[in-house]
């Protein structure tokens, strides 16, 4: 893929997320003079979880991507799909939800709770051991 090319107006892009919580995503039809915000709001509609513009943040190189940066900037020339990484951020999570991940010894799934949750109760049970009172 060549995005230096003047024909080229779309890309494919492959969307990873932190540990594999969803599978990894192609996401087509992405247009190369979109902003970082203007993905953003792409995946709000097509990915999967449909997260809010807001709670995404966009990673490609290791790099934080600002929302003003334009697609054809970030990828010049590649053969590949390129790989970006979405994070999204939590926002207030319900208070039963809450107490139930911190509870010591109490096994915590994915589908019991919501996806950030899940990596939230996760690293609590790891690295707290469980307690309550954070």
């Amino acid at each position: 893929m060549d995005l230096g090319d003047s024909q080229q107006k779309t890309t494919s892009l492959l969307v990873k997320t932190p540990n594999q919580a969803q599978e990894d995503q192609i996401i087509e039809g992405v247009d190369v003079q979109w902003t970082v915000k203007d993905l953003k709001a792409h995946f709000s509609r097509v990915y999967p979880t449909k997260p809010a513009v807001s709670d995404q943040r966009l990673i490609f190189a290791g790099k934080l991507l600002p929302d003003h940066l334009h697609i054809k900037d970030l990828f010049r020339q590649t053969d590949s799909i390129p790989t970006l990484h979405l994070v999204c951020t939590m926002r207030n999570p319900p208070q039963a939800a809450t107490k139930m991940e911190i509870q010591a010894g109490e096994e915590v799934t994915e589908s019991r709770v919501g996806w950030c949750q899940y990596v939230v109760a996760r690293v609590r049970k790891r690295f707290v051991g469980g307690r309550t009172g954070l």
